[in-house]
């Protein structure tokens, strides 16, 4: 099994969501317990189709972090 490196708070707030393996390698947890934890409720998921990931606001909001995005994104159709 290959290893997941832990995403740094920077890394976080660059994207929505992370999987679950990210999610646990962030707070420390084995990719085991992160599915775990996952399906007992107590690490938020977001479900879309068979895929689910873990919002990083409210992964942040876990340890006690702020989200505060990196710069907004770009929409399409905004005017220039």
């Amino acid at each position: 099994m290959t290893a997941v490196t832990a995403p740094t708070v920077a890394d976080l707030r660059a994207v929505t969501t992370v999987t679950i393996a990210q999610a646990g390698a962030f707070l420390g947890m084995s990719t085991a317990t992160a599915y775990r934890a996952a399906a007992e409720g107590t690490l938020p998921v977001i479900t879309v189709g068979k895929t689910r990931r873990v919002p990083t606001p409210r992964l942040l909001a876990l340890v006690g972090l702020p989200y505060e995005p990196q710069g907004e994104p770009e929409h399409a159709g905004s005017p220039a």
